[in-house]
């Protein structure tokens, strides 16, 4: 069987992990493996999934580098080595180690394509765009023409990423590969929906919001933030915002007449669960996201979401979408477009989500992405 190596080291590989991307990832080994050998890493000894046969090989960071680690971000504060870095330098070293020739690489990264062009000569570079490096650091962008194919979830990043380097031209073969939702996400479990509902004192016909993602700021979460305490003093509606993503808070806060509840990191079937309590979803996103995956999840668990104007975006709701936020630094723009969710009817935003579930099923899924990536496959 040919060799593939997925190179990812950003989060653990898991078919149920936390990180959206990561379960994509873990989705694309379960889909492969039956035909190629895989190789991959994971930073756990005690590594296990149940629907993945194929076995990570262990990617060590010895116990020097944690000291130097350790030293260094104590002396240098401009300096500092991050566990990112460690993991990177581990990764490397793990796959030379292997001695595989590998007949093809799956990157997600663009920084790492120059590496692996370097140390695999002979395999086929496949570049799946799932970071804003390519748009984002001028140093990298020529990374591109050094993989034999660019698969990208966005034309709008394929656009840009066309635009930002010029003068020189985009060699590397294009393929629009559509991100999917989990299976998870696709279907309903009415017993633990009921059961959520009950723990955190949710009425039927309550309107509830929920954010999905991490502390970072990219997310936008501390927007959401600002934006609540504003709405608290200007509306009367009991409402209920649902905190998932991070793994900091856990609890509940009232802000008069809204309850924020933070949830917590949350494997995908208890999240999908969340989600279909809520009527609507927040993705106040600040950074460059190419394909969403959060945005997907929301939309096939029938949340209907309001959501920054960057990157990709546009092409999952539509250029026309209601909900789109154009300043989504804007305090006041986020109040105004959850003010504007609040005066729907429920007929209004049945037809609204009826429409963009339509569009997304229609084109972000599964076996348009693997029938693009078997096609690449095959032809090799």
């Amino acid at each position: 069987m040919k060799e593939i190596l997925i190179f990812f080291y950003d989060q653990e590989i898991k078919t149920n992990s936390t990180n959206s991307v990561a379960r994509l990832v873990g989705a694309v080994i379960k889909e492969l493996e039956s035909k190629y050998n895989i190789t991959f890493f994971t930073f756990n000894p005690c590594y296990s999934d149940k629907n993945i046969f194929s076995k990570p090989k262990l990617a060590k960071i010895y116990f020097l580098q944690r000291i130097r680690q350790k030293v260094v971000n104590f002396f240098f504060k401009t300096k500092r080595i991050k566990e990112f870095h460690l993991k990177k330098e581990a990764i490397r070293r793990s796959a030379i180690a292997t001695n595989t020739k590998y007949d093809f690489v799956i990157v997600l990264a663009l920084d790492e394509v120059d590496f692996l062009r370097t140390n695999f000569p002979d395999a086929v570079i496949i570049y799946w765009i799932h970071n804003i490096s390519a748009i984002c650091k001028k140093e990298y962008l020529c990374n591109v023409n050094k993989a034999d194919y660019f698969l990208s979830p966005s034309r709008t990043t394929y656009h840009l990423l066309l635009e930002k380097l010029q003068p020189a031209p985009l060699t590397a073969p294009f393929y629009f590969t559509p991100n999917w939702c989990d299976e998870v996400f696709k279907q309903t479990d009415t017993s633990l929906i009921r059961e959520l509902k009950e723990m955190h004192d949710i009425a039927s016909g309550s309107i509830v919001f929920i954010f999905s993602g991490s502390d970072l700021k990219l997310k936008g979460k501390f927007i959401l933030e600002k934006v609540i305490k504003s709405l608290s003093a200007e509306i009367d509606q009991e409402i209920v915002f649902f905190f998932a993503g991070s793994d900091n808070n856990i609890g509940e806060q009232n802000w008069k007449n809204i309850r924020l509840i933070h949830l917590g990191l949350l494997e995908p079937p208890k999240l999908a669960a969340y989600f279909h309590i809520s009527s609507f979803g927040c993705f106040p996103s600040l950074a460059y996201d190419h394909c969403p995956l959060t945005l997907l999840e929301l939309i096939h668990c029938n949340v209907l979401p309001l959501a920054s104007d960057i990157g990709g975006v546009k092409e999952i709701t539509g250029s026309n979408y209601k909900f789109l936020v154009k300043e989504p630094h804007s305090i006041d723009a986020w109040t105004e477009a959850i003010k504007q969710a609040l005066s729907l009817s429920d007929e209004e935003r049945s037809l609204q989500m009826n429409s963009l579930k339509e569009r997304v099923i229609k084109t972000y899924s599964k076996d348009i992405a693997f029938n693009v990536l078997t096609e690449i496959l095959n032809s090799q």
